[in-house]
């Protein structure tokens, strides 16, 4: 089978080429071609990510409404020239596009030559807002957006959705016998927990010292992500205990963080490593104690199921996350981790002081963690959903 994946988010959401990444290289182990389609970088079996100094000069473009607007249409155009190339060149069974863009881009070169189009839904495209900022249905791109957004679900022949939320907004839409609910992924052979004596080493080679207790963020460093409210959570703890604040990622709000860290006094507290390899991030994972997300509502796009939060339940982590988006379906409270309350970072303090104070709870809530995932989402698993959804009325 040959597959095209084809984006327009890759500036602005890393969680959409993890996925992308994994499961074409799942695919190609398997013996299908894959060949992944971006609008910025290169096209090729590898999704990247543009540099972050770029992405933090688009997102502040993509900040006029008029700006945005011209950016999405010749995005879309883009894609359109290049999927046709793609698809003279190749005989493409299946374009998988990863946001609504980029499938109404594709959609009338799929229909043209029997091509079979699949929409993945990691998140809300639409719901007040984008993955970069705030835009209000009230406004003329906002009623736009909805408008793109409809005709791309009603125009995709199947729609993978990755949490409840998004399964029954598609739904609500789109035939609802076109909609499948499939669980986000992470790939075992990559993120593991270490045996007690390595996590120990992984500090070390981190340069934390045994005693810390490593708080944990990964992800793309946006408003909506609740950073200002882990950050302050953090501050109120630490007259009490060595707590250490780790954010891996990179995004617009770089410097808003850089200023609460200045402002706080807390440069001897929160590390900012910037945007990471797998290996490294695996690394930080196993030397951590808790993982920690606080997305809120509101604030742009909703969350789907993050895949740090997946990479961090792998290694063996408890998290710590508001309910928002598809988070609920994957962190269950007082098995694998707690929920907080959104923009309130006395609760988040609450949290971590009370895994600080009990260890054995901490470790409990991981080994939950691992079992969730070894039960339900690992790769190995979903592949075979998503190549029957592709198979499905091949042409």
């Amino acid at each position: 089978m040959r597959i095209c994946f084809v984006t327009t988010v890759q500036p602005i959401v890393g969680g959409v080429g993890t996925w992308v990444n994994m499961l074409t290289n799942k695919l190609t182990q398997k013996g299908h071609f894959c060949k992944i389609i971006g609008v910025i970088g290169s096209s090729g079996r590898e999704f990247t990510t543009i540099q972050p100094r770029l992405g933090m000069f688009l997102s502040g473009i993509l900040n006029s409404d008029i700006l945005f607007f011209l950016a999405y249409k010749a995005s879309g155009w883009l894609l359109y020239g290049r999927v046709l190339a793609e698809a003279r060149k190749h005989k493409i069974d299946v374009v998988n596009a990863q946001d609504v863009n980029a499938l109404n881009a594709a959609y009338s070169i799929c229909r043209r030559q029997g091509i079979r189009l699949v929409l993945t839904v990691h998140g809300s495209f639409y719901n007040g807002g984008t993955a970069s900022r705030t835009i209000p249905e009230t406004r003329w791109l906002g009623r736009y957006l909805i408008m793109q957004e409809q005709k791309a679900y009603r125009q995709a022949d199947h729609i993978i959705t990755v949490s409840s939320g998004g399964y029954e907004y598609a739904a609500s839409i789109a035939a609802k016998e076109k909609v499948s609910l499939l669980r986000n992924f992470v790939d075992k052979d990559v993120f593991y927990p270490f045996e007690a004596k390595e996590r120990l080493n992984a500090r070390v080679r981190q340069k934390y010292r045994n005693d810390d207790y490593i708080v944990f963020f990964a992800g793309r460093l946006t408003r909506a992500k609740g950073l200002e409210y882990i950050v302050k959570g953090v501050r109120d703890l630490t007259e009490n205990i060595p707590i250490k604040l780790v954010i891996a990622g990179s995004g617009p709000f770089l410097q808003s963080i850089l200023g609460w860290i200045d402002e706080y006094d807390l440069k001897e507290r929160v590390v900012l490593t910037g945007a990471l390899p797998k290996e490294e991030l695996l690394n930080l994972y196993n030397a951590a104690d808790v993982f920690i997300m606080a997305p809120v509502q509101g604030e742009g796009s909703t969350e789907g199921t993050p895949m740090a939060m997946l990479e961090a339940m792998a290694c063996g982590l408890p998290v710590l996350s508001t309910d928002a988006g598809g988070i609920k379906d994957v962190l269950v409270s007082e098995y694998n981790g707690f929920f907080i309350k959104e923009r309130d970072g006395g609760s988040i303090a609450d949290a971590l002081l009370k895994l600080w104070h009990d260890k054995p709870l901490r470790r409990k809530l991981g080994e939950n963690s691992l079992k969730l995932i070894n039960m339900h989402y690992s790769i190995d698993q979903v592949l075979h959903e998503i190549l029957d959804i592709y198979k499905k009325h091949e042409a």
